[in-house]
């Protein structure tokens, strides 16, 4: 039994993310001084060498096997993948995406900068997982609006820093 193998046998059979403090916690019971992060970089060279048809993904502090990105379109027409429910209109990526580099931020806010009311585009996030609101006590005990790990999984980035800079981004829309 190795590090790896452990790690890699409990990811393939939840089927879903694990957090990396779990996933550490399990490694520690068997093996003394065993790092998550050290692990998971093995599995996911391992995995790139190969040219596997997985991969690992990772998304704050959750990993989770996936199938690699070439194979989507075979597995797709495989597999009834429910993506529909996470489709995101024009609607939401933009109120999405204010969200995101705002946060945490709230509803009057946003609908200041779209210029129109939010609430639906909002609950519509929240009921698809991408955001949820917190009580900010900082501005008076106030709803602000703040992504999730499953924002970070849909876009495929490990945390907020990867986010594309905003200024790049408005200069390449201004073209």
């Amino acid at each position: 039994m190795t590090p790896e193998g452990l790690v890699e046998s409990i990811l393939f059979v939840s089927g879903k993310k694990v957090s990396k403090s779990l996933l550490g916690g399990i490694l520690n019971n068997y093996f003394e001084n065993a790092n998550i992060d050290v692990v998971i970089s093995n599995l996911t060279s391992r995995y790139a060498e190969l040219n596997s048809g997985i991969t690992i993904l990772e998304f704050g502090d959750y990993v989770q096997m996936v199938s690699s990105d070439e194979y989507y379109e075979i597995i797709s027409k495989i597999v009834d993948c429910e993506t529909t429910n996470l489709e995101l209109s024009d609607t939401l990526l933009e109120t999405l995406v204010i969200i995101a580099y705002k946060q945490p931020i709230e509803k009057s806010e946003i609908d200041k900068i779209r210029g129109v009311s939010s609430g639906r585009a909002i609950s519509s996030l929240i009921e698809k997982g991408f955001v949820k609101p917190i009580v900010n006590e900082n501005i008076s005990d106030k709803i602000s609006y703040i992504t999730t790990s499953k924002f970070l999984e849909y876009f495929n980035i490990k945390n907020l820093e990867e986010l594309p800079n905003i200024e790049i981004l408005k200069k390449s829309l201004q073209k």
